[in-house]
């Protein structure tokens, strides 16, 4: 499984859900709210990957990510408690969908840590609120010898 095939599972699951509106994958979470950004917003960024080593060699492929979902709040904040509730519940189809839905169980994509959420009050700015998490991924890494022309030592 490559990063792509894995980016492309996140953007299905944020277009088929149907709060959200805004989905990004970005490399830093250096996010302008007052860009045209649609809420409330999936963004992913890919931080880390390693191939674990087995007795069978490398086997498996692991990557973490983190994930934030966030939406805007009033002026004054009189919704805030809406909109991380409502950020809170997206943020766990997103984890539920990754391991639970059959086509990724398909694949043999699942989290591997366990799921700790934290709050973004006043991220960005304060008009932005929502949830974080960092989870890791893991899928079979199909790799085989693909026996490159080289020459002996």
């Amino acid at each position: 499984m490559t990063l792509n095939e894995i980016n492309a599972i996140f953007t299905d699951i944020a277009t088929k859900h149907l709060q959200l509106n805004g989905f990004l994958i970005v490399q830093d979470f250096d996010i302008n709210p007052q860009e045209d950004l649609k809420y409330p917003c999936l963004a992913i960024n890919p931080i880390n990957a390693s191939l674990p080593k087995s007795d069978n060699g490398y086997t498996l492929f692991s990557i973490d990510y983190t994930l934030k979902v966030f939406d805007l709040v009033d002026k004054g904040l009189e919704n805030e408690n809406d909109v991380l509730s409502d950020t809170l519940e997206i943020i766990k189809d997103v984890v539920t969908e990754l391991n639970q839905h059959p086509n990724f169980w398909e694949l043999n994509l699942e989290i591997i840590s366990d799921v700790s959420i934290e709050g973004l009050r006043g991220a960005y700015d304060e008009d932005v609120t929502g949830w974080q998490t960092t989870i890791t991924l893991q899928a079979p890494n199909v790799k085989k010898y693909c026996n490159l022309p080289t020459e002996a030592l």
